[in-house]
């Protein structure tokens, strides 16, 4: 059999001709020879039993020693897969994959059974490792792809270092590296991400992309009195350690993409946002429902989650204008947009302090708002968040799970909206087990910069 692609032969299933095995026997002077079939196991035995059970010819006198047998020339035999070398392992598994592919599209199966079988099939070419800082959100993106978290030793030492090793074989993998940036250990959690990095490399793996939900350090995208430019920083880290894509979630600034040479997936959450708000508002008058920014910079934001509420509402939106006199602070001079009468959303990308939610919620209160809810993707809440939440007085908070919620008393009325299916749809595109169909024009779950 021979592979008719690759013109590699596969005649090492069929064996050569039978080789001759030699008995001998008789007097010196005149020896008899006998040929017998080849041997397999045990067939020395039959061949003499064969060979005494022959009538003779003539009389045969004892031999002064045993009868010589010799050797066979035939080898010893093999288990079947033994008899292949390594190409042609490899190409035979390629070629099996290939048919068990074809078939499983073939089938009549739902499109999630499709996606667990193409993703058992795929274990073999890519994997995703977790860190230490989001274990949760790292395993529901694993149900999604119908996975398990990859194996992986993580050591932390009494002074502060860490040491990673992968304990699986990665060689040749497209490797998944998932790590957040939690408040207080966002260097922390950037250096273990680095290392993760160096050691797949040092395990020969094939692509390694960054998986980083919040990513640390977004806030200083241009240098100001001769400080640095941290996005910039962080990009020259990621790629140095060997990351050749990144995938995130609502960057503070577009801009941030032009740091990087690789890449750069932004996932943006504002359609889950919508979604879930709408079956909140419904039966409520749209001409009722007022989006607003916290500051001009949010105010592309705040039209996309208002056209994606796909309620007639685009032109809803309102701007709070303010100014920053120090890192965290800021005070607000003014507002575009009539805010009477209506329920608000106050929509922005970080929750850190606070402050300045609390300060654009009671400003539209006092301009005669109805009611204010809030609406932010990464829930830090550092400092003094809290006591800024509670003040400001919202009747409900919508997150996501961008980040892991450390509070250990229940925040009133905090939904936490999980991403799992949104990075685990990227995931999975970017690893061939998912649709790579171009994204719908009504959908913004990605940046223009970086499609699908």
């Amino acid at each position: 059999m021979s592979n008719p692609e690759s013109g590699t032969s596969m005649d090492l299933l069929n064996p050569g001709p039978e080789s001759v095995q030699t008995v001998e026997t008789g007097s010196a002077s005149k020896p008899e020879a006998v040929a017998l079939p080849a041997p397999g196991p045990g067939s020395v035995t039959e061949a003499l039993a064969n060979f005494s059970s022959q009538p003779a010819t003539e009389p045969v006198a004892k031999p002064e020693t045993e009868p010589a047998i010799e050797a066979s020339t035939q080898p010893e035999s093999k288990p079947m897969i033994e008899q292949f070398s390594p190409g042609q392992l490899a190409l035979i598994e390629k070629m099996v994959e290939a048919k068990v592919k074809e078939k499983v599209d073939s089938m009549s199966l739902s499109s999630a059974q499709h996606q667990e079988a193409k993703a058992m099939l795929a274990t073999k070419e890519f994997a995703l490792f977790a860190g230490t800082s989001h274990p949760d959100l790292a395993r529901k993106i694993a149900d999604e792809l119908h996975i398990q978290l990859g194996d992986i030793e993580i050591l932390k030492f009494d002074c502060g270092e860490q040491s990673v090793r992968i304990a699986e074989s990665v060689r040749g993998k497209t490797l998944f590296m998932f790590q957040t940036c939690r408040k207080q250990h966002v260097y922390e959690d950037l250096d273990l991400l680095y290392k993760m990095s160096d050691a797949a490399i040092n395990g020969d793996s094939g692509r390694r992309i960054a998986v980083v939900p919040y990513l640390g350090d977004m806030r200083e995208d241009k240098s100001t009195d001769r400080g640095p430019i941290s996005t910039r920083v962080v990009a020259n880290n990621l790629e140095g350690n060997g990351y050749t894509c990144l995938i995130t979630s609502l960057l503070h600034a577009p801009q941030i993409q032009g740091n990087y040479k690789m890449t750069v997936y932004n996932v943006i959450p504002y359609k889950l946002f919508a979604d879930f708000v709408r079956n909140q508002l419904e039966g409520v008058d749209p001409k009722k429902i007022m989006v607003v920014a916290t500051d001009a910079g949010g105010e592309k934001g705040a039209k996309v989650f208002a056209k994606e509420l796909n309620m007639g509402i685009e032109k809803n939106v309102a701007i709070i204008i303010k100014e920053r006199y120090a890192k965290n602070k800021s005070r607000i001079v003014g507002l575009l947009g009539d805010v009477t009468g209506k329920i608000c959303y106050i929509i922005d990308d970080i929750f850190d302090t606070g402050g300045s939610v609390r300060n654009a919620a009671e400003y539209v209160m006092s301009h005669g708002a109805a009611e204010v809810h809030l609406i932010v993707t990464h829930f830090v809440a550092s400092r003094n968040a809290m006591e800024n939440l509670e003040a400001a007085k919202f009747k409900s908070i919508l997150t996501t799970d961008t980040l892991p919620l450390d509070e250990e008393k229940p925040i009133k009325g905090l939904v936490r909206l999980s991403m799992a299916h949104l990075f685990a749809d990227l995931m999975g595109k970017i690893a061939g087990i998912r649709s790579d169909k171009a994204p719908q024009k009504k959908q913004s779950n990605f940046t223009d910069g970086a499609g699908i």
